[in-house]
């Protein structure tokens, strides 16, 4: 896990805030194709000739997750929060939502039938032994079938002729276990509310704070990537005609907004509500 994923983690740990509902940042490969094509090297030059430009007032030195402080190790972070806000918003684009919501709507209940029919046939306990006799010499028939095929690369290789019997042996041991229709149940208990959840958010409100859970986890890892900048907290707070001193942590939300993002992925306020938010989830451990 890199330096700004544990940050955000440590973040989020408090239980007394909101739950966390980004996305497991630690799981993003930054350096695969798909993840460059969106946001290539030579942008990524300028963004950090933008970046430094506005963070050289507030660069300090000192300590932060046990690391120096310095502008590169705020630059790396803030570029890694860039690349990753781009590609999900661009899987977010593609992603079609009315059509998905059927799907959900059809899985959802297509699985509480299954349910109600296999609690049916476990309670039937004839059917319930005739389908876990039936079972062995399935799946047993299929082990063997994939063993024999995978197998037989094995064994015409050179020096590897011998784990061919212990590999068909626990292939063996997995048919003869017996079919579990409890263990099935359990499994679509535990997928019903799971389908019934993305059913109700799977309709995206454009500035709705509470789902746009692609904004939060940027300025998640941008306030985390401030950190390791300037090794202070920053501050965020709603526009207002009596605050005199407007919060730099905002601006540099403004200018990335403004001068790296493309107008696609923009938001209409700055990422303002969602700087709030990501700054008290950092804050209330330190209060």
């Amino acid at each position: 896990m890199t330096r700004w994923a544990a940050a955000v983690r440590a973040m989020r740990a408090d239980q007394k805030l909101e739950p966390d509902i980004g996305f497991d940042v630690s799981d993003f490969n930054l350096q695969s194709a798909v993840f460059s094509a969106l946001f290539p090297s030579t942008d990524q030059i300028s963004a950090k000739s933008v970046l430094s430009d506005f963070m050289s007032p507030f660069i300090c030195t000192g300590q932060w997750f046990g690391k120096p402080t310095s502008i590169e190790r705020f630059l790396e972070e803030a570029i890694e929060a860039i690349t990753i806000y781009a590609n999900l918003r661009e899987l977010e684009d593609k992603f079609d939502r009315e059509r998905a919501k059927p799907v959900l709507e059809a899985a959802a209940k297509a699985n509480e039938q299954a349910r109600t029919r296999i609690i049916e046939i476990e309670q039937w306990q004839e059917l319930s032994n005739y389908l876990q006799i039936l079972s062995r010499d399935v799946i047993r028939s299929g082990a063997t079938e994939q063993s024999i095929t995978g197998l037989k690369s094995i064994v015409s290789t050179k020096g590897k002729r011998q784990a061919a019997g212990p590999r068909l042996n626990r292939a063996m041991q997995e048919s003869d276990r017996p079919l579990s229709l409890r263990q099935i149940v359990d499994l679509l208990v535990k997928l019903q509310p799971i389908l019934e959840t993305a059913i109700k958010q799977i309709t995206f409100r454009p500035g709705d704070a509470q789902r746009d859970v692609v904004a939060q986890t940027f300025t998640d890892l941008m306030v985390a990537a401030w950190c390791s900048g300037t090794g202070q907290l920053p501050t965020a707070s709603r526009r207002s005609k009596r605050t005199r001193n407007s919060s730099p942590f905002c601006g540099l939300l403004a200018t990335i907004n403004s001068k790296i993002l493309p107008e696609p992925h923009r938001s209409d306020n700055d990422f303002r509500e969602y700087a709030i938010k990501s700054v008290k989830r950092l804050k209330a451990p330190y209060a």
